[in-house]
């Protein structure tokens, strides 16, 4: 499963050593003594959206990389290559690839999520007639499917697709933003190169903004009408914090809400469990969430006004 390579990328985040316990050393992003074109490639990488599309892991040690990644599609593992395959002969660049079958959750096959099956919500907005009549009752998350229609199969199938690759792409975007943050305030890089990571961290806030919207309007099909009805109650959000926490505080907030999403479309006991909503509600988390994106916006706005000031200086 992809979310398996967000771990190896979080493992390479190292802490230093006897020099000062407290202070955390991350060599996932490019440090000082890499290469500027080592430094350009892993930017290019992310402008170009490659990292939406490759899973990777990158250490950067003793002015090189090693990368680790996961091929899910030939076409962008050739962009992937071409972009840092050429500068294996002059710098230290090791290129680790592993071609990794899809796994499946559950024993499902080509069949929808149990889950999505016994959602009446769901399927009575996915056009199941029988559902729509029963919508309304008590029983309408225990009520027993029909035989399988094919083309609400075929709905089914495609909302679970496109609702967990929306849910992938949303950590993903916050897991860069945290990378492409800790390169835009690292004072040691060069200023034009901070100045490449602060407007690449822009364009993927906009895109992770517009992602949680797209999945909480996936979501909303599926989310009986008491919970949508929350939504709108949020509490205040992240403005005034520190780039680097602010972005920390993105992914973290991410991570839990992706977590929670694979759970409403895969729960342990292939059962959806309403508390998993209420306590507290789904919504609320993803509009907090956006709320924190739309503040980290405005605080990398001020810091590439800021970054200019003293580059012009």
């Amino acid at each position: 499963m992809r979310r398996t390579v967000l771990t190896w990328i979080l493992s390479a985040v190292c802490f230093a050593g006897a020099a000062d316990a407290a202070e955390i050393v991350y060599d996932d992003v490019p440090q000082k003594d890499t290469p500027r074109s080592l430094q350009e490639a892993w930017l290019r990488f992310h402008e170009k959206e490659l990292c939406q599309d490759v899973d990777a892991a990158f250490v950067f040690v003793d002015g090189g990389v090693q990368i680790w990644s996961r091929i899910t599609s030939d076409k962008s593992n050739l962009k992937f290559q071409e972009l840092f395959a050429p500068l294996a002969s002059l710098h230290a660049v090791k290129l680790y690839a592993n071609r990794a079958r899809e796994e499946n959750e559950g024993d499902g096959g080509d069949n929808p999520p149990p889950s999505l099956w016994q959602n009446s919500e769901l399927r009575a907005n996915l056009g199941d007639r029988a559902a729509q009549l029963s919508v309304y009752k008590e029983d309408q998350i225990t009520i027993n499917p029909a035989p399988p229609d094919p083309l609400l199969k075929q709905r089914l199938l495609i909302f679970a697709e496109q609702t967990l690759n929306r849910n992938r792409k949303m950590e993903h975007y916050a897991l860069d933003l945290f990378a492409l943050a800790r390169l835009a305030d690292d004072s040691d890089i060069a200023p034009d190169i901070r100045s490449k990571a602060v407007a690449i961290c822009s364009a993927h806030a906009k895109s992770l903004e517009k992602n949680i919207g797209k999945l909480a309007s996936d979501l909303e099909q599926a989310i009986p009408r008491s919970e949508k009805a929350e939504k709108r109650s949020v509490r205040p959000g992240d403005a005034g914090r520190p780039l680097n926490e602010a972005a920390e505080r993105i992914y973290k907030s991410a991570q839990a809400v992706a977590a929670r999403i694979h759970r409403f479309i895969y729960p342990e006991y292939y059962t959806v469990e309403l508390r998993e909503l209420r306590d507290p509600s789904l919504f609320k988390s993803m509009r907090t969430l956006e709320l924190m994106v739309l503040d980290f916006q405005k605080t990398l706005s001020r810091s590439s006004r800021k970054q200019a000031g003293r580059d012009a200086r």
